[in-house]
């Protein structure tokens, strides 16, 4: 049996590394930790905010646990699918705002559901449908009255949307007061007006 001594030098580096490996271990254990924790609240604050999905807007308006400050996604305004899915805050008080009932829906005891905006304005968020054949007139002019008081890009889906006759007011000061994508969309005229899409702007893109 033959004994070597070992160099002082190379038992710290032992030494070092066993710490080190050992510190190693214990820092993956808490970043373990951290992360079961992080997902823990990200679960908690989903459900505290409280949000719900509805196939439609009809369905939104006959549910009776909703509460404000809670958030509503809906699949579709008619039907899921539809294109006309938005999302909506649930407020109790809609200050100066008018409900008309398509960016401010009543909601059963005495709710509303308010619109979230983002950068631009679906109009069948708004109820148009684009099959050509119902009159979405109502339906359009109620996105072109909320996208000129906030200057906000309004996108029509392509589709043939029947129309009598819509007036866009871009009459704001901030933001674009006049942007309209209409992605090869159709208005097509379902009266004799010699006018059917009117435009009121100094600043058209």
């Amino acid at each position: 049996l033959i004994l070597h001594k070992v160099p002082s030098g190379t038992l710290t580096e032992i030494r070092d590394a066993v710490e080190s490996a050992h510190q190693s271990s214990e820092n993956a254990q808490q970043s373990a930790e951290d992360a079961l924790e992080a997902a823990q609240n990200a679960n908690a604050n989903a459900q505290s905010i409280n949000i719900r999905t509805f196939p439609n807007v009809e369905g939104m308006k006959q549910s009776n646990n909703l509460k404000a400050g809670g958030l509503i996604k809906t699949q579709g305004f008619y039907t899921a699918g539809d294109g006309g899915g938005a999302d909506y805050v649930i407020v109790d008080d809609i200050g100066e705002d008018e409900v008309d009932e398509a960016s401010i829906i009543s909601l059963q005891n005495e709710l509303y559901a308010k619109l979230l905006i983002k950068d631009y304005i679906n109009i069948k968020w708004f109820g148009a449908k684009g099959d050509g054949e119902t009159d979405d007139t109502e339906a359009i002019q109620k996105s072109f009255n909320l996208a000129s008081k906030y200057g906000t890009k309004l996108i029509f889906p392509k589709a043939v949307y029947s129309v009598s006759k819509v007036t866009y007011n871009a009459t704001v000061e901030t933001g674009n007061p006049a942007n309209i994508e209409f992605n090869f969309a159709t208005l097509r005229a379902n009266t004799a007006n010699a006018n059917v899409f009117e435009v009121n702007s100094a600043n058209f893109e």
